[in-house]
């Protein structure tokens, strides 16, 4: 904005100066077209030329270690030379951070960062960047969960995030979040991104799988050896992942998760079968118990 700093002209002048100053301090600084564009964090594209460094964009879901509170998070370290986080909840409430004050000055030298807001904060541990690491995540007093993958210029990363819950039994249940890091691209032909990472809640218990089976799929796309997908077809909230096995909770859970938001229906893609949902059955260890029950995705 212009100031008028020093007057010397008579005062008729000074009036007219003084107006036009005043005229000029109405001006939006949105208009201005040298002034720098701000991105938050899930609007920015990462980088390419931090791809293969610890600065750029972090992605991936956060869920609640209390409830089923859940959503996706994003991470700007760096990427714009700024440093700040985005955090969209399924129930459309949107968190954000920046990067505590202190540590700040130590962001060219570090890899351990600390990102802030009103309501609580977060640590971000990226000694192996390819492997990044959230904890003491506390939002309003509740801790929270997160896993992260990087996203990059050529492999920008996405998620689903979902819930999950025993027949008429709510206590066992919590959140099932999957996540591709965008790494293998196109897998089965039809487009998409293999799912790399899965991380389940329950109450104050996290698991996380990243290790997924190929499934038959022959029957229903013509596929045998198909390798679990998240946007086949180039369709986003597409799920093909079935026929998986997970440890979780001192058990082994056998889950599928298929959805074709094209009809919007949950489909085994196994056999082209429309279900309610997708569904898991755990056992535990001994295999003298088990339970049966439900997946159902935010949309």
């Amino acid at each position: 904005m212009k100031h008028l700093k020093t007057l010397f002209a008579p005062v008729m002048l000074s009036f007219l100066l003084l107006a036009c100053t005043q005229e000029n301090d109405t001006i939006d600084d949105s208009f201005n077209l040298t002034a720098p564009i701000y991105q938050s964090a899930n609007n920015q594209i990462p980088s390419e030329s931090l791809d293969n460094s610890e600065n750029g964009i972090y992605f991936g879901v956060i869920a609640s270690g209390v409830d089923r509170s859940r959503g996706k998070i994003w991470i700007n370290v760096g990427n714009d030379n700024r440093y700040n986080a985005y955090a969209e909840m399924v129930d459309g409430k949107i968190i954000q951070f920046d990067l505590k004050a202190e540590t700040k000055e130590q962001s060219a030298t570090t890899s351990e960062y600390t990102y802030t807001n009103s309501a609580g904060s977060f640590n971000l541990d990226l000694s192996n960047y390819n492997q990044p690491v959230v904890s003491n995540a506390v939002l309003n007093g509740v801790s929270y969960f997160a896993h992260l993958v990087k996203s990059r210029s050529h492999n920008r990363a996405s998620a689903i995030t979902t819930s999950f819950e025993e027949n008429n039994n709510p206590v066992f249940g919590g959140t099932w979040n999957l996540i591709s890091d965008g790494s293998i691209s196109d897998p089965n032909g039809i487009n998409g991104e293999a799912v790399t990472s899965l991380m389940i809640t329950m109450g104050t218990q996290v698991f996380i799988d990243n290790s997924f089976e190929n499934y038959n799929a022959n029957y229903c796309l013509g596929i045998s050896d198909f390798v679990p997908t998240l946007s086949g077809n180039s369709v986003a909230n597409t799920v093909m992942c079935d026929y998986q096995t997970s440890t979780m909770a001192g058990g082994t859970v056998k889950w599928n998760l298929g959805y074709d938001p094209l009809e919007a229906e949950y489909i085994d893609w196994r056999w082209c079968e429309v279900i309610t949902s997708g569904s898991f059955t755990w056992t535990n260890e001994a295999a003298t118990s088990s339970r049966v029950g439900w997946i159902v995705m935010d949309l």
